[in-house]
C-alpha cells in the first residue's frame, strides 16, 4: 500500500554519520479495500550514496498490519399482530441491517439472543441466513454479510394463558464477532398489548321439573370456559341471582371458591381454564301465596374488566332462564258443628263450618272457597254470614290471605 511521507516531507536524509539512525514516517488512510482484505501490507526501501556519488546500500522492509472491522448495525423487532391474547401464539422477526462499512464473511458466527419477559414461552427459529442454535444463540452465516445488507431470524412464541399484564416484552439482543466494532445499535425491544379472552357458557338447572307454591326448589349454575385465557385464583367471577317476585333466595354452596351473596362476588380458588367449569348451588323457596302457574329464576354473570367474552350474549353475559310449574298443594280440614244437641218440628237451627289450611300454600285475598250445604229433606238452609270474607250463592270471597294453619269460618 502506498504511504504519505510525514518528516521529511519527501523521505530524504540530507546526511547519516556512522552509528547513527534517522527516523522516516509516513502514513497510509485505511481505505474500503483495506477493510476488505482486513490486511494492509507496507514495504519500505531504502538507499544512500556515499560522498563520492556511490551507492552503498539498497534495503526493504515489509511491515503487515491487520484491520480491524467497523459495522454499524441497525437491529429491530417487529411483530405480525398489533395484539395477543393471553393463551395464544405471537411471531416475531429480527432484522439485523449492516450500515457499513465493513463485511462479514460465510461462516462467521453472529449471536442472537432472545429476552422474552416471564409469561412468554419461545417455540421455533427460522432463517434463511445460515444456521441457528437456538441454544447457544449462534447464527452461523451462509453467505457474506456485507454493507447494505440484511438478514433476518423468525421466532415463534406462546403467551401463558395466566398473563394478566396489559403489555408483554420481548427484547433481542446482538452480538458480532469479538474483532468487529459495532457502531449502531446491539438490541431492540417490542412491546404487544396482550388481551384476555374466555369464551363463557352459562347454564342453569333446577332439580324439580315442577315445584309447589310454600316448597323449596334448588338450582345449580355451570359456567364453562370454552375460551384460550385462564383466570387465576384470586380472580373474582360476578355472579348475580335474578329471581321473580315470589321466589325468595336462600343459601349458596361452591366448591370453587368463596361466594359472598350480598354482592355477588365469587372469588376463585384455583385457576379457571380452558375447558374448565365451575358451579354455584342455590336453594330458594316459593312463596306460599304464589299465585302464578310458572316461576322464574335467571342469572347474570360479569367477568373481570379486562377480560372480554366471546360468548354468545351480545352484552357479554348469558343469562339461562329457568320455568318450574308451581303446584299449589293445601290439605283442608272441615269440621262443621250446631250449637244444640236437638230441635223441635218448626224451630231453627244454625251450624258452624270451620275450614282449617293444613298444607304449605296459600290462597290469596280475593281468592274464592266454594262451600256447598248438601241438607236431608225436611231442613231448608237460610241465611250464611262470615268474617272472612263475602259470601254469595256458594262462593266465599276470601277478605284477606288464608295461610297455612289459618281458619276461615262460615256460620
Amino acid at each position: 500500500n502506498n504511504a504519505a511521507f510525514i518528516a521529511p516531507a519527501n523521505g530524504l536524509i540530507s546526511a547519516l554519520s556512522i552509528g547513527d539512525s534517522a527516523v522516516v514516517t509516513a502514513q497510509h488512510i485505511i481505505t474500503l479495500t483495506d477493510m476488505v482484505t482486513r490486511v494492509v501490507n507496507n514495504m519500505a526501501f531504502a538507499s544512500a550514496i556515499d560522498t563520492g556519488n556511490v551507492m552503498i546500500s539498497d534495503s526493504s522492509d515489509t511491515v503487515t498490519t491487520y484491520v480491524g472491522r467497523n459495522i454499524n448495525l441497525a437491529v429491530s423487532k417487529t411483530t405480525d399482530s398489533l395484539s395477543i391474547t393471553a393463551g395464544d401464539s405471537i411471531h416475531y422477526i429480527i432484522t439485523i441491517t449492516n450500515n457499513g462499512p465493513s463485511s462479514l464473511d460465510s461462516n462467521e458466527i453472529v449471536s442472537i439472543f432472545e429476552q422474552p419477559a416471564a409469561g412468554l414461552t419461545l417455540g421455533a427459529f427460522t432463517t434463511t441466513n445460515g444456521d441457528y442454535n437456538s441454544i447457544n444463540g449462534e447464527l452461523t452465516l451462509n453467505s457474506a454479510f456485507a454493507s447494505g445488507q440484511s438478514i433476518a431470524l423468525q421466532v415463534s412464541a406462546l403467551v401463558d394463558a395466566t398473563v394478566v399484564d396489559t403489555a408483554i416484552a420481548n427484547a433481542v439482543l446482538v452480538q458480532l464477532p469479538s474483532d468487529v466494532i459495532n457502531t449502531g445499535d446491539s438490541t431492540d425491544t417490542l412491546y404487544t398489548p396482550v388481551k384476555r379472552w374466555i369464551d363463557l357458557a352459562v347454564n342453569k338447572t333446577a332439580n324439580l321439573s315442577s315445584v309447589n307454591a310454600g316448597d323449596s326448589i334448588s338450582y345449580t349454575i355451570t359456567l364453562t370456559n370454552n375460551g384460550i385465557t385462564t383466570l387465576n385464583a384470586g380472580e373474582i367471577v360476578s355472579i348475580i341471582e335474578q329471581p321473580q317476585a315470589g321466589l325468595t333466595i336462600g343459601s349458596y354452596a361452591t366448591a370453587n371458591g368463596t361466594y359472598n351473596s350480598s354482592n355477588g362476588d365469587s372469588i376463585l380458588a384455583g385457576a379457571f381454564a380452558k375447558g374448565q367449569s365451575i358451579t354455584l348451588d342455590v336453594t330458594a323457596r316459593v312463596d306460599a301465596n304464589f299465585g302464578g302457574d310458572s316461576i322464574r329464576n335467571a342469572i347474570l354473570v360479569h367477568l373481570p374488566s379486562d377480560v372480554v367474552n366471546h360468548g354468545d350474549s351480545t352484552d357479554a353475559d348469558t343469562t339461562p332462564v329457568v320455568h318450574p310449574v308451581v303446584i299449589r298443594t293445601i290439605d283442608l280440614a272441615v269440621v262443621k258443628i250446631t250449637s244444640v244437641t236437638s230441635v223441635n218440628v218448626g224451630d231453627s237451627i244454625a251450624y258452624t263450618i270451620t275450614v282449617t289450611n293444613n298444607g304449605t300454600s296459600s290462597l290469596d285475598s280475593g281468592e274464592v272457597i266454594t262451600f256447598t250445604e248438601q241438607p236431608q229433606a225436611g231442613l231448608t238452609i237460610g241465611s250464611y254470614v262470615s268474617a272472612n270474607g263475602t259470601y254469595n250463592n256458594g262462593a266465599l270471597a276470601l277478605n284477606s290471605s288464608f295461610d297455612s294453619a289459618q281458619s276461615v269460618v262460615l256460620s
